[in-house]
Formats: structure tokens, sequence, C-alpha cells
């Protein structure tokens, strides 16, 4: 029987064509801004903006952040982070880690954030959608 621990590195990439060696994986840096999820992507996909947000149309989801009102455009972020995601971004952000939970480090790779960036906008979304939403009714 023949396990992992038995073959050596050569032995894997030698009857393989193109595969790179060892040293040019180990020392490159890639920036990612690749941003994978957005609400718009959904405008046509109901089922799928459900799923993320709860709201069953992106219609219900750009209604419902229209009663937070202007406030929401301007809002003071949590460590003083300026955002790089537009404002609806930010919300749809905001109700996918309300509805899924998923880790901070799913979501920065999904909206092409850093962690940091999605924890500044989770908190400030979290305190000031109250807020935001009282001074809409007043």
């Amino acid at each position: 029987m023949l396990f992992f621990a038995d073959v050596t590195a050569e032995e894997t990439t030698a009857d393989v064509p193109n595969v790179p060696d060892k040293s040019s994986c180990s020392t490159q840096t890639v920036q990612r801004n690749l941003q994978l999820l957005s609400a718009k992507l959904f405008a046509m996909e109901p089922k799928t903006i459900h799923y993320y947000t709860g709201l069953e149309t992106y219609e219900k989801f750009c209604m419902v952040l229209h009663t937070l009102g202007p406030s929401a455009y301007s809002l003071k972020y949590y460590m003083d982070r300026k955002p790089t995601l537009s404002v609806e971004d930010q919300f749809f952000l905001t109700l996918v880690k309300l509805r899924l939970h998923p880790p901070h480090q799913e979501l920065s790779i999904l909206f092409g954030v850093t962690e940091k960036e999605v924890s500044s906008i989770f908190i400030t979304w979290i305190k000031n959608i109250k807020i935001l939403k009282r001074s809409k009714n007043d």
C-alpha cells in the first residue's frame, strides 16, 4: 500500500506536465479585491436574495434600505474606517451576517474586503439601524 508520506515532491510533479515547482508558489503575494457577493447580482433572483437576507425580493431589500433614510448614507463608522463597499452592499453584508452568521473571514472573501472592514461595517450598521429607524419615524 502506498501512502502520501512515501512519495517525494519530485515524484509527485515529475510525471505531471505544467506543475510549477514549490519555489514559484511560496514567494508570491496576491492582492485580492474581487467582490463575489453584491445585492445587485441577485436583483432578478428572488430565491437567492431570500436565502441571503430573508427578504423575498430585491425590491423589498431596497425598500427596507430606503426606510432607513438618507442618514444611512452618512454613517460614522466604527474605528473611523471608511468602507470600500457601497451602502447597499454594506446593508446586504449586515443582513447576510444576521441571517446566516458566517465568519468574518468568509464575508471578507465573498465581499472582497478585509476582515477589519467586515467588522467595522457590521458593528456600525447594528449600532445605527435602530437610531436610523427612530430618526426616520420622528
